[in-house]
């Protein structure tokens, strides 16, 4: 019989405040277009989030982007309070 793989990785679609995602400091943009956040905010508006931002937990209420650093600042500028995000986990193997 064959082993059964355990991912090291798992995630789940989660809905959380957006005041808790912080930016990773390393993967952080240098500058975002003001006009391409609006456009983007524009659309998210008129068709909803299409691909949801990835977080990571880092802490009892806070998560770390992982990516989405544009479709969060158009969240922010809609002044969206929560937004489902895909929150990854990683486990020790």
């Amino acid at each position: 019989m064959a082993k059964r793989y355990n991912s090291p990785i798992s995630y789940r679609l989660r809905e959380i405040p957006v005041k808790q995602i912080k930016v990773w400091r390393d993967a952080q943009a240098r500058k975002l277009d003001r006009e391409g956040i609006s456009e983007l905010a524009h659309s998210i508006k008129n068709e909803g989030l299409q691909n949801p931002p990835m977080v990571q937990k880092d802490g009892k209420n806070s998560y770390l982007l992982m990516s989405g650093q544009r479709r969060l600042a158009a969240l922010k500028r809609l002044g969206q309070e929560d937004t489902c995000t895909i929150a990854y986990k990683f486990h020790k193997i």
